[in-house]
């Protein structure tokens, strides 16, 4: 399921049956087709635990999937294809994931996936700002909408998420939602196992063979449940193999379908620029014989729809006690560096090295160092970067790669520091934006809810029981964007907006300690807008 990317065609086109006129979703492919040095086209999937496959081995994804199918294709044509899987367990896709988006998935992506129906759940308001913050990405890349039933009608005034995708193909933007229920139907094509003979077991294809037993999928007798997933030959005592993760058979179908999808938008793209360039789709401003000329043609319409999308109006939320109009420019369109502890990201692999947080220690090896207790800030020590050892499984395949860490101050540390954004994210991240002054830490997610003994909360601030000091300015408040979420605004003498306002690329140097015995504060994220 498809939404065109043409105005004057908002209406759904089943891509099994139907052509899709995606004028805007193909329109990075083609700006790639037409570039003279070597590209890459970027899909990132952003998602939940089984977006990233959990359960799996990290190739057996439908990112891996469709990453497979369409790679070849598009490197026949100089373009390179790049799949990221940077879906995390346990994560909603906003607020700290959309104003991170750039640190986490890339600035270079041309595609970018919302699969976290989950972790979401019926808080469209996620979708909504995930998407809006992809706007502002310096590819404005395609968002698509995973997960999701089209069309997901809710009530009169409250649009669904595939209405949220509508609402910004109106604002310029493209936009996708691929119907979960095809994917379903998808399967009613697919061997039964449980009413065929065993005999013609033999001449099911092995992507096939045991995905339905008995209507159902990878669930039943004879065997679909048994062979959901490889671990009968891979690293057997993996963990996340849960009955609401999907099996390796049906990232492949999922993946498969995507990179037919793909290939199909970029065999679109190939044909409009031949039918250009032989002036069967004559355009006054372009010389079908000049491919300068082309790429200057579709660099203008996205620019066209880059600056329709800037200037459209952008929702108000309310967060907090905070009137929905003060923070509805920074949620919506003020560029953000975000600098973030959370695996998979591009923060990571450029900045880091790819290396799994090398300098990062365990939480054992934290506990066998003697807490310094330092009285001085001005001699605050580095924050202690600990890596989260319950999603690092020990296996000779690659299982996984989400991981929430995070930095840890306890109360036997005394003061800790940390610089935000470095000098290299500088480099890699800024815009050059003057920046509005306002702050936001997101502490650690707590899986199921279940935080460990002792966990702090950023509000401690407020009791006395936390410090924190921006560039040496006293944190006096805090504010707390929802009660879903563990992310805050952090708030000076001046409310909000006390930190380096209209400053370009402004540093901060943050200092905390923790006031409380028994207690530390986990913090995974520093936004700065």
């Amino acid at each position: 399921y498809a939404n065109s990317g043409k105005k004057s065609k908002h209406h759904p086109v089943k891509l099994s049956n139907e052509r899709c006129d995606c004028s805007k979703s193909s329109m990075n492919i083609r700006r790639d087709l037409q570039e003279e040095n070597e590209v890459t086209y970027v899909w990132a999937t952003g998602g939940h635990s089984a977006a990233a496959g959990h359960g799996n081995l990290y190739n057996e994804s439908y990112t891996a999937f469709a990453e497979r199918v369409a790679q070849p294709v598009f490197e026949s044509l100089g373009i390179r294809f790049e799949g990221r899987n940077y879906a995390m367990g346990g994560m909603a896709s906003a607020p700290e994931l959309a104003l991170c988006l750039n640190s986490v998935y890339g600035p270079d992506i041309d595609a970018l996936v919302w699969d976290y129906g989950m972790t979401d759940g019926p808080l469209y308001e996620l979708a909504e700002h995930y998407a809006f913050r992809a706007g502002l990405m310096p590819n404005t890349p395609t968002v698509f909408l995973y997960g999701t039933d089209v069309p997901d009608t809710r009530s009169d005034d409250v649009k669904g998420r595939v209405g949220i995708m509508h609402d910004l193909q109106y604002r310029g933007m493209s936009t996708f939602a691929f119907d979960d229920k095809s994917y379903r139907d998808a399967t009613s094509y697919i061997p039964d196992m449980a009413k065929m003979p065993v005999e013609e077991f033999s001449k099911v294809p092995e992507f096939l063979k045991y995905l339905k037993c008995n209507n159902k999928a990878e669930k039943g007798d004879p065997g679909c449940g048994d062979h959901k997933y490889t671990n009968d030959k891979f690293c057997p005592d993996r963990n996340y193999m849960a009955s609401w993760h999907p099996g390796w058979k049906y990232h492949a179908l999922k993946g498969t379908f995507t990179g037919l999808f793909l290939v199909e938008q970029l065999y679109q793209a190939a044909v409009t620029l031949h039918d250009i360039t032989t002036h069967k789709i004559p355009i006054d401003s372009v010389n079908g014989a000049d491919p300068s000329s082309i790429l200057r043609y579709f660099q203008q319409l996205e620019d066209d729809d880059r600056k329709e999308f800037l200037d459209s109006t952008y929702p108000s939320p309310a967060v907090g006690e905070v009137n929905g109009d003060e923070v509805a420019e920074l949620f919506y369109r003020t560029p953000s560096i975000c600098h973030t502890q959370l695996l998979p990201s591009h923060q990571d692999k450029v900045l880091g090295g790819g290396l799994d947080h090398a300098e990062g220690i365990t939480m054992d090896q934290y506990k066998e160092e003697t807490g310094l207790n330092i009285d001085d800030p001005a001699e605050a020590q580095p924050m202690k970067l600990i890596k989260d050892e319950r999603s690092r499984q020990v296996c000779d395949y690659e299982l996984n790669r989400d991981h929430k860490d995070y930095y840890f101050i306890s109360d036997t540390d005394g003061w800790s520091s940390i610089t935000v954004p470095s000098d290299e994210a500088l480099k890699e991240y800024a815009t050059g934006d003057k920046s509005k002054g306002a702050i936001i830490l997101c502490q650690t997610t707590c899986d199921w809810g279940e935080c460990p003994e002792g966990d702090l909360m950023l509000s401690a601030v407020e009791e006395g029981d936390l410090t924190i000091t921006v560039n040496g300015k006293e944190v006096t408040s805090v504010v707390q964007l929802s009660e879903r979420n563990r992310c805050f605004y952090i708030a000076g003498k001046k409310g909000l907006y006390s930190w380096g306002k209209n400053e370009r690329n402004p540093q901060y140097e943050i200092k905390t300690r923790v006031n409380k015995e028994n207690s530390a504060l986990r913090l995974s994220s520093f936004i700065l807008l």
